[in-house]
């Protein structure tokens, strides 16, 4: 048992949002999710700029706002391992960035060439599988 005090999913006081079914099962009955929920709490208290920059910032808001980004913190502080969040976000943001008014479909396919490349080259790093 954990210390969810829910009874079903909805609207849940305790991390002041809305929990689905499978997010409601696991904040009950894993060990740990609570806390990586509270813990998104937390974080969700401390908003960015509203503004996003580019793709980056606005995947950063959502992972924070569905609380993935507490768990990955988790993981990645039990395990000593970088997620590598910061990296994609300005990769994301520099390579899909908002407000460039006057983009072609043709430029936009070619950023997005650019970034399937850029992940790829970077997920692989080290591991000589991606060859380009």
């Amino acid at each position: 048992m954990t210390n969810c005090q829910c009874s079903a999913a909805g609207f849940c006081k305790a991390h002041g949002r809305t929990m689905s079914h499978a997010a409601h099962r696991l904040c009950r009955d894993k060990p740990g999710v609570f806390g990586a929920y509270q813990k998104a709490n937390a974080h969700s208290t401390a908003r960015p700029s509203s503004r996003s920059r580019g793709l980056g910032d606005t995947i950063e808001k959502f992972t924070t706002a569905t609380g993935i980004r507490a768990v990955v913190d988790s993981v990645s502080e039990k395990t000593g391992i970088d997620c590598g969040c910061k990296r994609k976000k300005d990769l994301l943001n520099r390579t899909v960035p908002y407000g460039a008014s006057g983009s072609t479909w043709a430029e936009l396919w070619q950023s997005s060439r650019s970034l399937l490349r850029a992940l790829l080259s970077s997920s692989s790093e080290g591991s000589g599988t991606v060859k380009q």
